[in-house]
């Protein structure tokens, strides 16, 4: 018994330390597609497990405004949430290697 709760205690003391080991990375917006048609852009970023991104919302809607305006919109609205999805995997401790996060936005003429 005590034998196991070391064990326990081992395994949780490595995962503090790797989880506390994510180095804070900044990531840039990158336009994934769009439609004219339909007056959409999408947005994503991807990072791996070992990173914790820090994105900047204003410079994804700038990007998405400027997608827009050069079809002929005046502005860009993001949709309430972000897609995160996992797009490499398993990663080294199990979970996913790299993540994707997505953001689609609406262009109009508001």
């Amino acid at each position: 018994m005590r034998r196991t709760m070391k064990k326990i205690l081992y395994m949780i003391a490595i995962a503090t330390v790797v989880v506390g080991c994510a180095t804070a990375v900044k990531k840039q917006w990158g336009v994934v597609s769009g439609s004219k048609a339909d007056g959409t852009v999408k947005l994503a970023y991807e990072y791996t497990e070992m990173e914790k991104p820090i994105v900047d919302m204003t410079q994804a809607e700038t990007i998405a405004t400027k997608r827009c305006a050069a079809w002929g919109y005046k502005k860009a609205e993001p949709f309430d949430a972000a897609m995160t999805s996992c797009v490499y995997g398993p990663g080294a401790w199990g979970g996913c290697a790299q993540y994707r996060v997505s953001m689609d936005y609406q262009c109009t003429n508001k």
